[in-house]
């Protein structure tokens, strides 16, 4: 197996794993209630995501794919699992990945319209536009605020058949190698099914991020070699507060 970087042609086998490898997750669960029924919908959520993900300023997404040597091969590549990063940050550093072109704005100003209409009409059915409201009204955590350069992993998704072959650590360690090498930390929000992952690899928990009491995200940050404890700090009371970064 090997990465890559995601292409166009990839979003439809993106979704199709995607669907599979999220339905058991509580938060979609919760927000495509209906996904066994309108399985259709539910996949096609995943699509524009992902095209959404693909054309958004300063977001890399890297797919890890079959080769002849392994033994899930099938005669033809396939994408394993996939991992979606996010570069924030005002640095020249961060800006190199920032790029933007008007293909990309054009892109996101038709999906941003898709999704309106299919708001207004409902076309989703798999979804619980009602959860999906809460899910908005909770978005706005500020908890890496003062965190200013930093990479985040919006997404990690391996197929069901593809679990325990190292995939998901295999795309995490790219993040880890550029963050390392621009000394700054990787975030993210974990779900409960990936967490465990999350604390193999040396993210430490910071916070709970809380949609509805029974869908709880668990709020990680990862810091380069050399520099613990350089971008948190744990309080008496046991609570945690991001430091403000060094300067670059």
């Amino acid at each position: 197996m090997h990465q890559r970087l995601c292409r166009q042609e990839d979003f439809s086998d993106m979704a199709t794993l995607s669907a599979s490898a999220f339905k058991a997750d509580g938060l979609f669960a919760w927000l495509h209630p209906r996904s066994d029924v309108y399985y259709g919908d539910f996949r096609r959520y995943f699509i524009n995501r992902n095209k959404t993900l693909f054309n958004s300023c300063g977001t890399i997404i890297w797919v890890m794919v079959t080769d002849e040597k392994d033994a899930h091969w099938t005669g033809k590549s396939e994408i394993m699992g996939y991992a979606v990063w996010k570069r924030h940050g005002q640095t020249e550093t961060a800006k190199a990945w920032q790029r933007d072109t008007l293909g990309m704005k054009l892109e996101r100003m038709l999906l941003k319209a898709e999704d309106t209409f299919a708001w207004a009409i409902g076309s989703d059915r798999s979804v619980s536009w009602e959860n999906v409201k809460i899910m908005n009204d909770t978005r706005g955590y500020t908890f890496f605020d003062n965190l200013h350069e930093r990479w985040h992993l919006s997404m990690l998704a391996v197929g069901a058949q593809y679990q325990r072959l190292g995939v998901g650590s295999k795309l995490i360690d790219w993040g880890f190698d550029i963050a390392q090498r621009e000394r700054v930390p990787v975030t993210l929000v974990g779900s409960p099914l990936g967490t465990s992952l999350y604390r193999k690899k040396g993210f430490k928990t910071c916070g709970l991020r809380e949609t509805t009491k029974d869908i709880v995200g668990t709020i990680m940050l990862w810091e380069p070699s050399g520099m613990d404890g350089m971008f948190f700090k744990v309080q008496e009371d046991g609570t945690v507060v991001i430091k403000d970064p060094p300067s670059a």
